[in-house]
C-alpha cells in the first residue's frame, strides 16, 4: 500500500457496485446478451435473492407456434466470494465482468395462452413497493409489450393491490423454468 493518496489501495466494495451495475444492466435485457436476439420481447422477470444467483427471463415473440424465452444467470456468489477478503494463500482473482449464463428455449404459445391472457387483464399495483434491507428476494415484472413497458419490483413485502400481479409471476416463471429444464 501506497503513502501517495493518489495511489490508493482499491476499494472492493466500489469495485463490486461496479461489477454488479453491469449485471444487473444486462440482467436489464437479456435478449441484448450472446447471442443477441433482435425480436421484440413481450415481458421480462426478475428474481435477485440475497444469497444466490440473480436471474432474468425474456419472453420473445417469435414467429411461428412457439415463444421464445431467455434465461440470464448473474453467478453473483462466486463474483462477490472474490471480493470478500482474501485468506493469505488462497487468493481468488477479481473478474473484470459478471459471470452470466445465457441459455435459450423455446414455449409452445398454447402453453402460455391463458397466462398472458391473465396478465392483460391483471389489476396492476398503484402503490410503490417498499423495500427494507430484510428483503431476502427482490422480484420484479416488466409489461414489455404494454405502452411505457411498466415495470412492478417488490420486496419481502408484496405491495398493496400486488398480490394478484405475484401469484402470476410465479405462476409464469414455473411454465418458463420448466422449459429451460426440458431444454437441457
Amino acid at each position: 500500500m501506497s503513502d501517495n493518496p493518489r495511489m490508493a489501495a482499491p476499494d472492493p466494495e466500489r469495485e463490486f457496485a461496479a461489477l454488479e451495475a453491469v449485471a444487473h444492466a444486462a440482467l436489464d435485457h437479456p435478449e441484448a446478451l450472446a447471442p443477441v436476439l433482435r425480436v421484440k420481447p413481450l415481458l421480462t422477470l426478475w428474481s435477485a435473492p440475497a444469497f444466490g444467483p440473480h436471474r432474468s427471463w425474456v419472453l420473445l415473440d417469435t414467429p411461428g407456434a412457439d415463444f421464445q424465452v431467455r434465461e440470464a444467470l448473474w453467478e453473483r456468489v462466486p463474483d462477490l466470494a472474490a471480493f470478500a477478503e482474501q485468506f493469505p494463500g488462497h487468493q481468488i482473482p477479481r473478474p473484470s465482468a459478471p459471470t452470466l449464463v445465457v441459455q435459450d428455449a423455446r414455449i409452445a404459445r398454447t402453453a402460455l395462452a391463458s397466462l398472458l391472457a391473465e396478465a392483460e387483464a391483471l389489476p396492476l399495483p398503484t402503490a410503490p413497493a417498499h423495500f427494507t434491507t430484510a428483503a431476502v428476494e427482490c422480484s420484479a415484472v416488466r409489461f414489455d409489450s404494454r405502452p411505457g413497458a411498466p415495470r412492478f419490483d417488490w420486496g419481502w413485502e408484496i405491495p398493496a393491490g400486488g398480490e394478484a400481479l405475484a401469484a402470476w409471476f410465479l405462476g409464469m416463471r414455473e411454465v418458463i423454468e420448466k422449459a429451460l429444464l426440458q431444454g437441457l
